[in-house]
């Protein structure tokens, strides 16, 4: 990394700030692809904004993902003359290698990442002393008439100079002291609801399942309604609130919507900062400050002539206000609803940056949901097996060294070798080993191993991408008679890629070349082509009967899908026994996905009795069946799981 860009990243902005990522629902491949697709097209039409915003609703829902981070990084580096927008190019680039330090081009997007640093920098030095200039020109053009009101009052009532100085300096600034407010003046204080007494979880969580807020609502003694933040809600990862242990907020009622408001003031941070968050959810270790040059070290011959005109001392200081160190104003206000056990409404998150003018940096708005948890209850906790166990556990140490030994005689060990070295089990990670052993599996005809060796072209791990390789290795895999080998490469026509459009006839031709065979998986993709109308004219009745004959093949996604269209009433007339009939059908193959919607089933009350603690078992067990320490094809993943999760 050039040494231009190790200085750039040494300062820190507080320009991002963590605007909170919930799962929902857990996003399924096809929804990924849909969003995908929408954003090539709108990349394509060269609607950059439509792309930026469809690349952050799917980090919404995959914050882990790296693809959108490179592509939001391409997207921010064409505004070159933007350096707010090539910071954020820089910070995306930062984070897609992070979360995927194995990608060949790491050398070119460091080279980049200089590359915009230095652009940054000599944007930065062109930009500052004329904006200085024109900034303190203009306030001091709106200062000026204000301070000679004020003199003519000050002489008239015998008034000492010096009081005039702050109003002066507030009417400079332009911050008024409603801005941060939302709708509270009107409201009136809320009469106590005893209903709503006790601790309350909300449905959003972040990216380990933990809740995303977690508050308890009390009566003072004054008879008045409150709301206290818990410190065990996930948002506490958000840097502005880390240190809020007693954030407490009174209840105001507008009609029968009650409303709490958070407000926190924060000084903003000018030293270098470790685990920032971006407005993505992902961590941010380095970010950008501009080092501005300090408004009053002008000189004299440099002012604009009305400011030699005024009062020397009034505008000095009022001046010297535009040099007070930046504020960081985060308002969050909850307006809800109370239905039986639940809260419902909507979560305004509002921040705006307070200087020597004033910058909203985020006004966002979204729906929330609440629900009644126990008193004692901490959040959700699931702790995902590290890096480092992998790594080092002894029984994985050693089942490593048994697949080595047996590798000499055995296809289906060199397979097994490339998956463990892939995903550091029982060893670091290292993609060459693991490039080397799958090739070396797939040229002996090894089916798991040529899988395998397709995923890594298809997404340029160890290998540069080359999807035109990964389906040439796919179609040898269906060759093997893996029919839904054929349905992997149908998606490789589908992702796409920023400059190339989803090829939806090839595609089509490779899903159903599969069904041909009678494929659950390519009936299941095709029923969700022909639902969502993607490449094929929409279609309900032939979704349906695509997805039923994948159920009756026993597709536990499928099953799953279905699920949840009884239970929300898409295709069919919504029915929660049919629902929980399909959903626990995918259960029993072990479907994640079917776990969590059942535990969202619970936490709801849908077709069944709301049982808090009970949602929280299946959000575990979903999280957990999810939680795959070894990726790919292999014959070694039950092995593995037994060992990082014994039973007791």
């Amino acid at each position: 990394m050039c040494a231009s860009f190790k200085r750039f990243l040494a300062f820190l902005s507080f320009v991002f700030f963590f605007v909170s990522i919930g799962h929902g629902q857990q996003p399924t491949r096809e929804q990924l692809l849909k969003l995908f697709y929408k954003a090539n097209l709108a990349q394509k039409e060269n609607d950059q904004q439509t792309a930026i915003a469809v690349y952050k609703e799917i980090l919404k829902l995959s914050p882990r993902l790296p693809e959108p981070y490179l592509q939001l990084g391409n997207l921010y580096s064409k505004s070159v003359e933007d350096i707010d927008a090539l910071k954020k190019a820089c910070v995306c680039y930062s984070t897609y290698l992070k979360l995927k330090p194995e990608t060949t081009d790491v050398l070119a997007l460091e080279n980049k990442m200089g590359e915009l640093a230095q652009l940054i920098a000599e944007l930065e030095i062109a930009n500052s002393s004329e904006e200085v200039v024109e900034q303190v020109s203009e306030q001091v053009a709106e200062i000026v008439p204000l301070l000679a009101d004020k003199a003519v009052v000050a002489v008239s009532d015998e008034e000492k100079p010096d009081s005039l100085l702050g109003g002066a300096a507030d009417s400079l600034l332009g911050i008024a002291a409603d801005t941060m407010q939302l709708a509270l003046p009107t409201l009136m204080i809320s009469p106590v609801d005893e209903g709503m007494i006790g601790r309350w979880a909300s449905a959003e969580m972040g990216d380990d399942g933990r809740e995303m807020w977690i508050m308890d609502v009390m009566k003072r003694p004054d008879n008045k309604m409150w709301m206290r933040f818990n410190a065990h809600s996930y948002a506490k990862n958000n840097p502005l609130i880390a240190d809020m242990y007693e954030w407490e907020a009174p209840a105001y009622s507008d009609g029968d919507t009650l409303v709490f408001t958070f407000t926190i003031e924060k000084k903003k941070e000018k030293k270098k900062k470790q685990g920032a968050i971006s407005e993505f959810g992902a961590i941010v270790s380095e970010m950008f400050e501009v080092n501005w040059k300090n408004l009053l070290g002008k000189t004299k011959d440099s002012e604009p002539d009305s400011l030699l005109r005024a009062d020397t001392l009034a505008v000095a200081d009022a001046v010297d206000s535009l040099n007070r160190e930046p504020i960081i104003l985060c308002t969050y206000e909850f307006r809800l609803k109370r239905t039986e056990e639940q809260l419902y409404g909507t979560l305004r998150n509002k921040v705006v940056e307070r200087a020597y003018r004033e910058q909203i940096l985020t006004d966002e708005q979204k729906i929330c949901e609440f629900f009644l948890a126990p008193a004692e209850y901490t959040g959700f906790k699931y702790t995902p097996v590290s890096d480092e166990t992998k790594a080092a556990k002894k029984e994985l140490r050693e089942l490593l060294n048994q697949k080595i030994q047996e590798s000499a005689e055995s296809t289906s060990a060199l397979n097994d070798l490339g998956c463990m070295y892939a995903s550091g089990i029982g060893t670091r990670r290292n993609m060459k080993m693991a490039v080397a052993y799958l090739k070396e599996a797939s040229m002996k005809n090894n089916l798991f191993a040529t899988l395998n060796l397709a995923q890594l072209y298809r997404e340029g791990l160890g290998v540069d991408k080359d999807m035109e390789k990964a389906r040439e290795l796919y179609h040898r895999a269906y060759d093997f008679g893996y029919t839904d080998a054929m349905v992997l490469c149908g998606d490789t026509y589908l992702e796409g890629a920023a400059d190339v459009e989803p090829d939806y006839k090839n595609a089509l031709i490779c899903y159903q070349k599969a069904v041909f065979r009678r494929c659950p998986y390519a009936s299941y993709r095709l029923g969700w082509l022909y639902h969502e109308g993607l490449g094929v004219e929409q279609d309900s009745l032939k979704a349906w009967d695509y997805y039923q004959k994948a159920c009756a093949m026993q597709y536990p996604d499928a099953m799953t899908d279905v699920g949840i269209f009884y239970r929300d009433g898409i295709m069919v007339e919504k029915d929660y026994a049919k629902a929980l009939e399909y959903l626990n059908k995918a259960i029993a193959k072990g479907n994640a996905r079917a776990m969590y919607e059942l535990s969202q089933m619970y936490l709801r009350g849908q077709g069944v009795k709301s049982d808090f603690k009970l949602a929280k078992e299946w959000l575990y067990k979903s999280m957990e069946a999810d939680d795959n320490a070894v990726k790919g094809f292999n014959t070694v993943k039950s092995k593995i799981n037994a060992i990082l999760h014994p039973k007791e």
